[in-house]
Parts: structure tokens; sequence; C-alpha cells
């Protein structure tokens, strides 16, 4: 949904989703070698996911500047 009202582009939909699997893949780490590669991905996501949730805020200010605040 978030790709699809222009929140992520293409690019960042298809890392979001690698990060689902990056995610799945770690509940089964068995080797020191790939908990070490997962933890190294981790801060690209922390971005993408930092950057998707100012847009969602920045949008959702502008959508609703105009109405009054509730009491």
């Amino acid at each position: 949904m978030v790709f699809k009202v222009g929140l992520m582009d293409e690019e960042e939909t298809v890392k979001f989703f690698e990060m689902i699997n990056l995610r799945l893949k770690s509940e089964h780490v068995c080797q020191e070698e790939d908990l070490k590669e997962i933890c190294q991905q981790v801060g690209d996501c922390w971005k993408l996911m930092d950057e998707v949730c100012r847009r969602i805020v920045k949008k959702v200010e502008l959508d609703f500047r105009d109405l009054p605040a509730e009491k």
C-alpha cells in the first residue's frame, strides 16, 4: 500500500521485501557468518524505515492540516 500511494518507489519496495526476508532468515541463523551479514544489513533497513515513516508523517500533516483539532 505504501508503494501504491506513492510513499515508496519501486526500488525501495524491493528493499522492503528484502528486509522482510532478512527478518525471516534471522529466525533460523545457525552460522556466525550469517549473523554478521544480517547485522551489517540492519543499518540500511533502519534508514529505509526511518525515511518512509517521515514521509508518512509529512503526508498525514499535509492531508489533515486544515481540519480542526479534536478536543
